[in-house]
């Protein structure tokens, strides 16, 4: 072999060498692996020689594919390779699913990942040592080295160490600036890279001292604060305030359990609550009376009555971001209280509303709906399993404490729970059964399934679930936004709370509004205060039924709720000035490189092998140099270069060196010009 060839494989084995190690270390890196990163390096170092040194040979590329296809089988047939990329897989799409509410890919089976990463790291060896040994284009090399950066940087919760993000954007660079020079003129390709590879690790460690890694997060954490506004801003409203990923703060018709997605970090204030009294509070927003295995409904044209209450605990003040359909009122608010198909009517497109909360619930009155339907498939088993978690002895509320027993330590609370999709055709039996993860929706729509199975009428809600501070502000986050089962008591003739979500993980994901909470959350015995009111003799009403759906308005504009900023640490910081000189710098070296690199491959094109070709390069060259100089291409010129494009014959020596002749003469020229215009020839036209 050649030894141009020699040098081209052994630059192959370290650009081969530098990706394959820095993709291994952006997944360790980036996804927060257990394994380390020189644990890996003696390999990739084998990988990357081995491939080289077949890839030198012609037919080494065999022994390389039988190496590939062997690596498939034997992660097809090896359960642990499978099982550790499937868990790669799931840890990356997680981190997804945690930002953009897209369901997570694979199932994680283990903590480690050494296969899976050897046959990530032996792939892109491979690649990047068949591009550069066998010149082929850039892509074949691109395409592996991108990936690692590619699927790591969407979320700023997997962002790798600079050095390796550094390592893969500074080879990137050097491929494609050389790729020509590689593929067509690889005597030159060895010196080229050098200078090449040395210009872009100088370029490349001055941007990443410039912008930082943590300057980059805090950038990306600026402008997914500027898409919330947007999105906060832009009125869409998903199936509920849960809705997947608990965006919408009007209510909708009906819930689809099936697709129910894993909520998001997207965090947003949907609402400021003003109170004069201290302790959690539900805010109730919708209730939905019919289940049909996957989705509930609320029945149209549904009139109801609401608890209406007495002893008031204080006043109650909600100004919601934006306008939306339905009220948001209190357990239990002064006054009568009518609801129109399962929530209480914004009519007057208020924004801002204050109620008088009260701690007695008072009696209702009149006829009240059964909520006690279910399907026929769903009551089979729902009944069955009531029989066994219950006893017929035991009094209603009995059978209410076992079954919120039952359902909360049916699952493991967590907000990440991916959709039913085709797992059933039930979604409350799919929780209860299959599924070992869930959060509010969940849980509210087993309990309702098992209260109605009980012959307890129930029905499920959608709200907020509020810790108000006496005089102040709270600002409600989506991530308020709670679920829970509403059940009738027909003997107190009250509806009551059920809380089902398991209490320690249901507060404490109460606390995420962007990792700090703006209250304690409450005490166990506040809650079961709520969801058991107590129950007393219904007193006398005296006062007529109010006709306005909202018992008071104070106004429809507000202050927007204060938010403390966070501070961030103090670091080192480059000063503006110190920043432009650098980049001024950089830009100039950019400038500098490319005329280098073109005028390199016009060097190489002027001393060609073959004289007829030579003979063209030449005479495009000194024609286009003729003309951004403003002289005549002399007509013995022509001749030549029509002789070797025509003629048989073989352009001679004698007739190459006229083309040097009339080179110099041009060059002359150039050195007479003004500066600037020598600054063009030399950085934009590459002429010198």
């Amino acid at each position: 072999m050649k030894r141009s060839s020699l040098l081209q494989c052994l630059i192959g084995a370290l650009f081969a060498f530098l990706f394959s190690v820095s993709a291994v270390g952006q997944f360790i890196t980036g996804l927060e692996l257990a394994e380390s990163v020189r644990w890996f390096i003696p390999w990739c170092a084998l990988f990357s020689a081995v491939c080289a040194a077949l890839f030198y040979f012609k037919y080494g590329w065999c022994t390389v594919l039988l190496l590939t296809a062997g690596a498939g089988f034997w992660t097809y047939s090896n359960t642990s390779v499978a099982d550790q990329l499937s868990s790669l897989l799931c840890k990356l799409t997680t981190s997804y699913q945690k930002v953009y509410g897209v369901k997570a890919i694979g199932v994680n089976k283990t903590d480690e990942f050494e296969l899976a990463l050897l046959l990530i790291a032996f792939l892109t060896a491979a690649a990047v040592s068949l591009c550069i040994c066998r010149r082929k284009r850039v892509w074949v090399a691109f395409l592996p080295a991108i990936l690692p950066f590619a699927a790591l940087l969407p979320v700023t919760l997997t962002v790798p160490d600079a050095l390796y993000m550094y390592m893969s954007i500074a080879g990137i660079a050097a491929l494609l600036i050389t790729d020509l020079v590689r593929r067509k003129y690889p005597k030159g390709f060895p010196a080229l890279t050098l200078h090449t590879a040395v210009a872009a690790a100088l370029a490349f460690a001055l941007l990443f001292t410039l912008v930082p890694e943590e300057e980059y997060v805090n950038r990306a954490a600026k402008m997914n604060d500027r898409f919330e506004s947007l999105f906060e801003s832009s009125g869409s409203s998903l199936d509920g305030i849960l809705g997947g990923s608990g965006s919408g703060i009007s209510v909708s018709q009906s819930i689809d359990l099936k697709n129910l997605t894993p909520i998001t970090n997207l965090t947003y204030t949907v609402m400021t609550v003003e109170s004069t009294f201290d302790g959690p509070i539900y805010l109730r927003g919708r209730s939905y009376d019919k289940y049909n295995g996957i989705s509930w409904a609320a029945a149209e044209n549904r009139r109801d009555t609401f608890n209406s209450g007495v002893s008031p605990l204080g006043m109650l003040t909600i100004t919601t971001s934006r306008i939306s359909n339905a009220v948001y009122f209190p357990y239990y608010p002064a006054g009568r209280t009518y609801l129109s198909d399962g929530f209480l009517k914004n009519k007057d497109n208020k924004k801002k509303y204050t109620f008088t909360v009260s701690a007695t619930p008072v009696r209702l009155n009149g006829y009240v709906a059964a909520n006690t339907d279910l399907p026929p498939e769903t009551y089979a088993w729902a009944s069955a399993l009531v029989t066994e978690i219950t006893d017929s002895n035991m009094t209603s509320a009995e059978k209410i404490e076992s079954i919120r027993k039952y359902v909360s330590n049916s699952a493991v609370y967590d907000r990440f729970t991916a959709s039913m999709e085709n797992a059933g055709d039930d979604f409350a039996k799919w929780f209860l059964f299959e599924s070992e993860t869930g959060y509010c929706a969940h849980y509210a729509t087993a309990a309702t399934v098992l209260l109605r199975a009980a012959g307890i009428p129930a029905r499920y809600v959608e709200g907020y679930f509020v810790q108000c501070t006496a005089g102040a502000k709270t600002a409600v986050t989506n991530h308020r936004a709670h679920a829970w089962a509403e059940y009738y008591d027909s003997r107190s003739g009250i509806w009551n709370v059920l809380e089902v979500t398991p209490a320690e993980a249901f507060y404490e994901d109460m606390s995420f509004d962007n990792g700090t909470s703006d209250t304690e959350p409450p005490v166990a015995e506040e809650t079961e205060a709520l969801t058991k009111p107590p129950i007393t003799e219904e007193p006398q009403i005296t006062e007529e039924p109010q006709s306005s759906e909202v018992t008071s308005a104070v106004s429809d504009k507000s202050d927007e709720p204060s938010v403390n900023d966070k501070t961030a640490e103090d670091r080192f910081k480059v000063p503006k000035w110190t920043k432009r000189v650098l980049l001024t710098a950089f830009a100039l070296a950019v400038i500098i490189l490319q005329a280098s690199i073109r005028r390199t491959a016009k060097r190489e094109r002027w001393n060609g092998k073959i004289p007829n070709d030579t003979a063209l390069a030449r005479f495009r060259q000194c024609e286009f140099a003729a003309k951004m100089t403003k002289t005549d291409v002399p007509a013995t010129l022509e001749a030549i270069a029509l002789k070797a494009k025509f003629s048989q014959h073989t352009v001679s020596d004698r007739e190459l060196a006229e083309f040097e002749a009339f080179r110099r003469i041009l060059f002359a020229k150039v050195k007479k010009m003004p500066w600037y215009k020598k600054l063009i020839m030399y950085l934009v036209l590459a002429i010198g």
